[in-house]
């Protein structure tokens, strides 16, 4: 069985760094709870294909609406593609970013909904299971 899951929601990206030609590497958070006093966030380590050559301010945070394809987490990175003083295990998920849009002026812990996607699929794509988890305040 294989599967896949997407995330879309607002996160507060920080730590721009380039990986290879057209690739950044973000840190990601997105917020998570029942009790918006609560601190509690997911930090994500996500990749972005640059395309169009946007210019990202590597210390300034900044937030995105973003639409994330999650990837397996593997066992070993490069320590030069983490944040300094990060390790792997500081990262609850691993992703690529399929889209972004800014969303500047928008509180990342209040007035949103993240929607998380799981598909899981057979291996011929016989069976597909859809489950849709409203994340919100």
């Amino acid at each position: 069985m294989s599967g896949c899951a997407t995330l879309s929601g607002i996160a507060v990206l920080e730590n721009a760094r380039p990986d290879g030609h057209q690739s950044i590497l973000f840190d990601a958070h997105f917020f998570h709870y029942d009790d918006p006093i609560s601190q509690s966030a997911c930090l994500a380590l996500l990749r972005y294909y640059n395309v169009d050559n946007m210019i990202f301010d590597s210390e300034e945070p900044k937030m995105y609406f973003v639409h994330v394809n999650v990837a397996r987490m593997e066992s070993f990175c490069e320590l030069s593609r983490l944040s300094n003083g990060m390790e792997l295990k500081d990262y609850v998920l691993v992703g690529d970013i399929v889209k972004m849009i800014p969303a500047d002026g928008v509180d990342p812990k209040h007035n949103e909904k993240q929607i998380l996607n799981y598909n899981f699929c057979k291996s011929k794509g016989v069976k597909v299971w859809e489950t849709l988890l409203l994340l919100q305040k």
